[in-house]
């Protein structure tokens, strides 16, 4: 057993048999999803010859071809290969070898009684040659944003162990290590592992972790405690939430978003202790607040964030922007766009936003057409399908609890938030008093019905920089051709030198005051 200590007792565990199934799948489907579009981006960009194209469209075939036998693994190095053809950088036998590595955990919520095993594997089958490699495992204090990764500059990883000797087929029988975690303090942590060739770092996976004491035994705890109190069944998902949170992480449902499992375990003990006394926790909260409620056809809790103003009082119904987030966002994201743009707004006019989790945070908001790599499979098709859901239930519970003006209702989105605005604001055209997709460059005419939006007499703000190079420009100028065609009315703001992210912030007052200007002749339907 592996100990965190001053002094590590090292044991190098090796399987014989396939590994198991991993707690980084939904981790994997995200990468997958960013690779997909960084190749999409540089497709775009990209000026290449008739040779390099021929080569391009090969490896896409060949992708597709993958994905269709479901080996996504293999199109997820074709889509690699792609991509170090397009940035001008060499594809070798070693190259293919160290993208196909990969860390796993058994666990993502660990309780330091029981060892965290982790799992050194790979993606797909590739041999690794000639390559005379050792890997050097560390855990280290999760950090996001400019400081991740000066923590190896700072020596507050711990080193997990050191392996001279590696598994030649870390498919059939992965590098596995076991680490007692009775000294690490609750957090979040970043289990990283380097792959190395005499002391050079070759590579470098990793998979987050949480450390989190006493969970099992709040859990059964909380239930019977719980059945006592009838009803409250907003505040008892999110009592559960954490709990739930827990499970799903640890099945690989959910791809890891950073959570503060101590304070979450705490919100949880208030809450019920609120309960038990005959409170009502919720009553007259305002500002920005988590919410949860029990998405029946999913089996889970779902988390969203709604924003109040201190001026609602309930006498009058008040005007609602339900926002969008972007590929890998969540809940919170448009809560801290542009450093709390949207709250401010809401707080200075008097409205509500909510602001979905959309089920993943590549849920795709139930895109219409195919994906970059062709149609989705049933799994993809069933995320698609309850991402929709998702931002319609959501809108459901905000709707019952708050007393909304049904004529002013409002969608908005960026980025793939951008294109479930064209689809779920045609798709349920008879909902909105407006939309607002922000750099939705994916949305064709051909996949959204948008003849609704004339139909229902919705009015579209769209948004794109004319730089953008994750989302192209063009697809935003289609969709305003069509809209043209049809008769709807719009306002097409094209940012000069504007890119995919900077155009966000800074327009959003121009969203809102556009959305105020605009209500339904008649009142949306619950």
């Amino acid at each position: 057993m592996l100990r965190l200590s001053s002094r590590p007792r090292i044991r190098l565990l090796v399987a014989a048999g396939l590994a198991a199934v991993s707690t980084g799948l939904a981790q994997q489907a995200l990468a997958v999803n960013q690779l997909q579009l960084r190749y999409r981006v540089l497709r775009r960009s990209t000026t290449v010859t008739d040779e390099t194209a021929a080569q391009l469209r090969q490896l896409e075939e060949s992708a597709l071809a993958a994905r269709g036998r479901g080996q996504a693994g293999l199109a997820f190095r074709d889509l690699g290969r792609a991509v170090a053809l397009l940035e001008g950088k060499p594809w070798t036998a070693e190259d293919e070898y160290l993208q196909s590595l990969t860390v796993a955990t058994d666990s993502t919520v660990c309780d330091p009684g029981r060892p965290l095993i982790a799992r050194l594997t790979q993606l797909y089958p590739a041999a690794r040659g000639r390559l005379k490699i050792s890997a050097r495992a560390t855990l280290a204090p999760a950090t996001a944003g400019p400081r991740a990764g000066a923590r190896r500059e700072r020596g507050d990883a711990r080193v997990l162990g050191e392996f001279a000797l590696l598994p030649v087929d870390l498919i059939f029988t992965p590098l596995r290590l076991a680490a007692d975690l009775g000294a690490v303090a609750d957090g979040a942590y970043e289990l990283a592992v380097e792959v190395r060739d005499e002391g050079r770092v070759l590579r470098r996976v990793t998979a987050p972790v949480f450390v989190v004491r006493g969970l099992d035994a709040a859990r059964e705890k909380l239930e019977p405690r719980l059945a006592k109190i009838p009803g409250r069944e907003q505040v008892k998902a999110s009592i559960r939430y954490p709990f739930d949170f827990a499970r799903l992480l640890n099945l690989g449902e959910i791809d890891p978003a950073p959570y503060d499992f101590a304070a979450g375990l705490a919100q949880a003990e208030k809450l019920l202790s609120s309960l038990e006394a005959g409170g009502d926790p919720f009553a007259g909260e305002r500002g920005n607040l988590a919410r949860h409620y029990l998405f029946a056809e999913a089996g889970e809790i779902m988390p969203y964030r709604v924003y109040v103003p201190k001026s609602y009082d309930g006498s009058t119904a008040v005007p609602l922007i339900v926002a969008l987030h972007g590929l890998g966002g969540t809940e919170t994201t448009f809560m801290q766009q542009g450093n709390g743009t949207l709250p401010r707004l809401a707080e200075q006019h008097g409205l509500i936003v909510v602001t979905p989790l959309g089920y993943r945070r590549n849920g795709g908001y139930g895109r219409g057409g195919p994906g970059p790599l062709g149609a989705p499979d049933p799994l993809t098709a069933r995320m698609l399908q309850r991402s929709e859901k998702d931002v319609l239930n959501v809108l459901a519970e905000v709707r019952r609890d708050y007393r909304i003006d049904g004529t002013r209702m409002y969608l908005m989105g960026h980025s793939m938030g951008g294109n479930g605005t064209w689809t779920l604001g045609s798709r349920h055209a008879q909902l909105w008093a407006a939309l607002g997709p922000i750099a939705g460059g994916s949305s064709t005419p051909e996949a959204v019905p948008l003849a609704r939006l004339k139909e229902q007499g919705v009015p579209v703000i769209c948004v794109h920089g004319d730089a953008d190079r994750t989302a192209h420009v063009e697809g935003s100028r289609a969709m305003i051709a069509e809209l043209k065609r049809l008769g709807v009315p719009h306002e097409y703001h094209e940012i000069p030198g504007g890119t995919h992210g900077d155009v966000v912030g800074p327009n959003l007052p121009r969203l809102v005051e556009f959305f105020l200007r605009h209500r339904r002749s008649t009142p949306a339907l619950p």
